[in-house]
């Protein structure tokens, strides 16, 4: 039998960019790479997956709530309401145990709803099995690995969709760990990932039914976690420029549906807190409770430092241990600390983005090539091309040695300030001059942890979370400006 040319056009990359072309082609190409993604994790993580839930840290909370969800001793009840072994902890701390698990059955407020009853439910339909659900979450993590070109595509057309190939097993590879764990990190990746998919079909569409369900799917992103507050109205405020900028009605006509829907979404959770916290509570944000640990003068490494509570009145070394504030808001208490520390709070904010930012590397890269697209530009039209050659390659090492700079923790040098102005607040000022190119949406996400880590402290492990969106962007920037400045120089020369 002869195989033939024509017979093995799709190894071809001329067929295979014309075929991106085709929906169809691009649905079952990121299922493919879905389901192969999955495939290889699930070997790779083989020998670190077990049937069991860590005892302990935020894990044992969510894995009473969902067990006792399938026994049938209803939502959100945190607590020994079955036998310590029927929970599938891993270990059994006894101080612990009796400290935080022991005799202590209560509807539990605190914790966002949607991943104890996506425990729960999963739970009850295959029984007790945190195996099985550390399976689901890596599927759900290949889903959004799988789906990269897709949004690629939609976004920056073939460039795109080549860009989400190559990013799909660098996410996985960076982040398949958060699915081996019964935490939150996985399953919010995937709601960031569907509001994407809801947001594309809103712009595609712009009909009410799409403006709905981008209004659920923000609710549902509200219920899971509430780091993802601020995304809702960023979004709905940005829609509401959109409008005023392009006197776009539909955007308008809009507006109101993709409120009402996300109030309608997270209004059965906030009558049953309120409820059974005898208080109001509209979203578990916890906000109260970490605003001042997370704002104090330990947090000059920009974490979490809750030992002004700790050491008690005693120690007057902490401002609000004698600010004589304790019946006021604590966003109060907060604002006083930085009038009356005004020195400390640039470092603070300054270490908060480091340490919540710095370890995602196609970020610095995203970050890199937009000051270095910006210089770039400038050097190109006034140069020689001997000249640009040594000057962007001085720009590059400077670029990289800067961004490189912020693994150092804590930022207390006086000269990383000038530094940073120098460099980044210049394509600022003039942004109109440049072509970001990130869509509004993956900004929105963007600006929301930015937000949530000025406001409370630096974790990784919040922002993480958004990392596929990182490195989508970040393989597409390096790509475009590799392929734009090879022309660039061809055409100096």
């Amino acid at each position: 039998m002869n195989i033939t040319n024509e017979k093995i056009k799709i190894f071809d990359l001329d067929y295979f960019l014309i075929s991106l072309n085709s929906f169809k082609y691009r649905l079952a190409f990121c299922l493919l790479l879905t389901c192969l993604g999955f495939i290889v994790f699930s070997i790779i993580a083989s020998n670190q997956l077990t049937d069991t839930a860590y005892f302990g840290g935020d894990t044992f909370e969510y894995q009473s709530m969902g067990v006792n969800f399938a026994l049938g001793h209803g939502m959100h009840r945190m607590g020994d309401a079955e036998k310590f072994e029927t929970y599938k902890f891993d270990s059994k701390d006894s101080f612990f145990y009796e400290e935080n698990f022991q005799n202590r059955l209560f509807v539990n407020t605190f914790r966002t709803p949607i991943y104890p009853l996506f425990l729960g439910f999963t739970y009850k339909i295959f029984g007790i099995s945190p195996l099985l659900v550390k399976y689901i979450q890596l599927f759900l993590l290949a889903i959004v690995a799988g789906f990269l070109p897709f949004i690629g595509y939609y976004y920056w057309g073939k460039l795109g969709f080549i860009s989400g190939i190559i990013a799909a097993p660098i996410y996985l590879a960076t982040s398949y760990t958060i699915a081996l764990t019964l935490m939150t990190e996985a399953l919010i990746s995937f709601v960031l990932f569907l509001i994407i998919i809801c947001y594309m079909f809103y712009q595609s569409k712009q009909t009410k039914l799409s403006a709905a369900l981008l209004g659920v799917i923000l609710g549902l992103g509200l219920l899971t976690k509430g780091s993802l507050i601020f995304i809702p109205f960023i979004l709905l405020v940005y829609l509401f420029i959109r409008f005023y900028k392009d006197r776009n009605k539909i955007d308008l006509k809009n507006l109101p549906i993709i409120f009402t829907s996300l109030i309608l979404t997270i209004l059965p959770w906030s009558i049953f807190a309120s409820y059974h916290s005898n208080s109001l509570v509209i979203l578990s944000i916890q906000a109260n409770t970490i605003l001042l640990e997370t704002n104090n003068e330990d947090c000059i490494d920009g974490d979490w430092h809750p030992y002004f509570r700790v050491q008690g009145k005693d120690d007057r070394k902490y401002l609000y241990n004698r600010d004589n504030m304790d019946n006021y808001p604590a966003s109060y208490r907060v604002v006083n600390f930085y009038l009356t520390n005004y020195n400390l709070f640039p470092k603070i904010m300054l270490n908060k983005i480091m340490l919540g930012f710095s370890t995602f590397i196609f970020l610095k890269i995203s970050i890199f090539i937009f000051i270095l697209g910006y210089y770039s530009s400038l050097l190109k039209t006034r140069t020689s091309t001997r000249f640009y050659y040594l000057l962007s390659s001085v720009l590059i090492i400077i670029c990289f040695a800067i961004l490189n700079r912020f693994e150092i923790n804590p930022i207390t040098e006086e000269h990383i300030f000038p530094l940073l102005f120098i460099l980044i607040i210049p394509p600022i000022l003039f942004l109109k001059n440049i072509q970001i190119r990130i869509p509004e949406i993956m900004i929105t996400f963007f600006v929301n942890f930015i937000l949530l880590t000025i406001i409370f402290f630096g974790d990784p492990r919040y922002v993480g979370v958004m990392n596929f969106v990182f490195i989508l962007s970040g393989v597409y920037y390096l790509i475009d400006y590799i392929f734009n400045f090879q022309k660039e120089i061809t055409y100096l020369e």
